[in-house]
């Protein structure tokens, strides 16, 4: 209950949050530059892959709470980052189809892009982040 509670439980909330947000009517353009927008999806996703690289590992008995005995505790790592990344980026190209069925909304082959880019970095970030705590 605790790895659901503390893990799964605020990604999901997370990836609600992000469904909703992507299929309201499209809010007003914010100030910025050109395609702006993109750095708001990469954000947005990279903050998804770390959590879900985060409960992918505490899953495999390898989460923040304890340290996962070498080289167990590395393929660990390896395995959160991967699929963390593999599987926000679905999530992304799934909801950017869905985008595609909302009338005020659009599908957009940069926005999947951007989301890619920032699951790989937002779990690339979290691999970096165990790597250095279990390093010290």
């Amino acid at each position: 209950m605790k790895i659901f509670l503390v893990y799964r439980f605020p990604l999901l909330l997370y990836m609600a949050a992000v469904f909703v947000l992507s299929v309201l009517p499209s809010p007003p353009p914010l100030a910025g530059f050109y395609q702006a927008d993109k750095l708001y999806h990469g954000a947005a996703y990279a903050l998804m892959a770390f959590l879900a690289a985060r409960a992918v590992a505490a899953s495999s008995g390898g989460g923040t709470a304890g340290r996962a005995a070498e080289p167990a505790g590395r393929a660990i790592a390896r395995r959160a980052v991967l699929y963390g990344a593999v599987g926000c980026f679905v999530f992304g190209l799934f909801v950017e189809a869905v985008q595609h069925m909302v009338p005020s909304r659009e599908a957009s082959l940069l926005d999947g892009a951007a989301n890619g880019a920032g699951a790989a970095l937002g779990a690339w970030t979290y691999g970096l982040c165990r790597s250095v705590r279990n390093s010290g």
